[in-house]
């Protein structure tokens, strides 16, 4: 089985709790990206391509700023999901892998090109086949960071959230950018924070770590802060 092939198949077993996921998500990133992009005259537009969009977390936010909104993503779950819960006019899916996809699409063929947390999105070559295909704009939209009280302080920082800065360095400074912030917060008991990480300290060394963190409480209010970024290249 080819890498691809066990790609498409996570996400399309990963479907279903992906998109109970995103319809629990208390951000409004989705409605925060449109008016931004209606603020900067980005939108409206006339032909918008959303590049592996999933269920289609984006289209109830900006389908009514653009006349004709394609979704492509190469697992069929994902976008049967977005069938499902999308029936609008002016919306088209297409179910494609993005390297097929994008060798067969014309250049300048969408006015907007908009890739939100694109997992495929990782030369510079992809990235230059979206510019190809984009007729006014790119938008790319991903997670740059997510800090908590409890959690990040004890994990790696996630290599895809690096990947903002690489795609930086590729266009040389012809970017611009704009960030979304978001906080939030939840009760975490120290009966779950020993769980959680049991299988990455010593038992002794974990008990200390939440003694310090949880003083005298079997509760502690974790605060989060969760920052995306927008770039936009201008055609």
């Amino acid at each position: 089985m080819s890498h691809l092939e066990e790609e498409r198949l996570f996400w399309d077993g990963f479907a279903e709790e992906y998109a109970e996921i995103q319809a629990e998500s208390t951000t409004t990133i989705p409605q925060d990206v449109h008016d931004f992009l209606v603020a900067e005259n980005i939108l409206p537009t006339n032909t918008f391509l959303d590049l592996a969009g999933g269920t289609g977390k984006y289209i109830p936010a900006i389908l009514a700023n653009v006349n004709d909104y394609t979704l492509v993503d190469f697992s069929e779950k994902m976008l049967q999901i977005a069938q499902d819960t999308h029936n609008y006019p002016r919306l088209q899916f297409l179910h494609c892998e993005q390297a097929v996809f994008l060798t067969q699409t014309k250049d300048n063929r969408y006015d907007v090109v908009f890739s939100a947390m694109n997992p495929a999105l990782t030369s510079k070559q992809i990235l230059n086949e979206l510019l190809r295909i984009a007729n006014e704009y790119v938008c790319i939209l991903r997670v740059i960071e997510e800090k908590d009280e409890l959690f990040s302080l004890f994990e790696q920082t996630p290599e895809e959230w690096k990947w903002m800065e690489t795609y930086k360095e590729w266009l040389d400074g012809k970017y611009r950018t704009q960030l979304f912030s978001y906080n939030s917060s939840e009760s975490i008991s120290k009966e779950f924070f020993l769980t959680y990480f049991e299988m990455d300290f010593p038992y002794s060394q974990l008990q200390k770590i939440a003694d310090d963190l949880f003083q005298q409480n079997t509760e502690k209010l974790n605060r989060t802060t969760i920052t995306f970024e927008l770039l936009i290249i201008e055609i």
